[in-house]
């Protein structure tokens, strides 16, 4: 499995899709926001989503620091 997609599988649905749409689809928000039916504001501030991929990202190198050691 690619590091994409289980990180993608980490995710809320919702904050599947906010994710796919900005980043890999680079839609801007008005019109993410409308393809999710939210407002512009709302599609832009989920930090939450931010906060659990680093919390993934922390998690998986250290791990790979355990293992290497």
């Amino acid at each position: 499995m690619s590091c994409a997609n289980v990180m993608l599988q980490c995710l809320e649905p919702e904050d599947r899709c906010i994710f796919i749409l900005g980043t890999m689809f680079k839609l801007d928000s008005r019109i993410a926001g409308e393809v999710l039916g939210m407002t512009a504001e709302a599609y832009r501030s989920p930090e939450h989503i931010r906060r659990a991929v680093q919390g993934l990202l922390d998690s998986t190198q250290l791990s790979v620091v355990r293992d290497a050691s």
